[in-house]
């Protein structure tokens, strides 16, 4: 996962040595594209839009939508760089 809104960070599980290259390569790719597109940013500025209209369903709605294209642009990224879709499912 990637954490922090002005200085993103790359979070990885304890398990991460024991992947394959090809595993770490999509996974950190994933996560790049998510720090080049300034998604932490996006979904933190989502959140206060949240806090402050929390009272709107349209607010939910399109910060949902924001973290599903931001996730659908990642993985679009990943399979643009040569990644087998197959592979791709089964990294995750």
């Amino acid at each position: 996962m990637t954490w922090g809104a002005f200085t993103p960070v790359i979070m990885l599980p304890e398990s991460f040595p024991r992947w394959s290259d090809e595993q770490l390569k999509v996974v950190l790719l994933h996560e790049i594209a998510h720090t080049s597109r300034m998604d932490p940013l996006a979904q933190t500025i989502s959140g206060l839009a949240a806090v402050i209209g929390w009272f709107h369903p349209l607010v939910w709605l399109m910060g949902d939508r924001l973290r599903r294209d931001a996730e659908c642009a990642a993985d679009d990224l990943v399979l643009a760089n040569g990644t087998k879709p197959s592979h791709y499912l089964n990294c995750s």
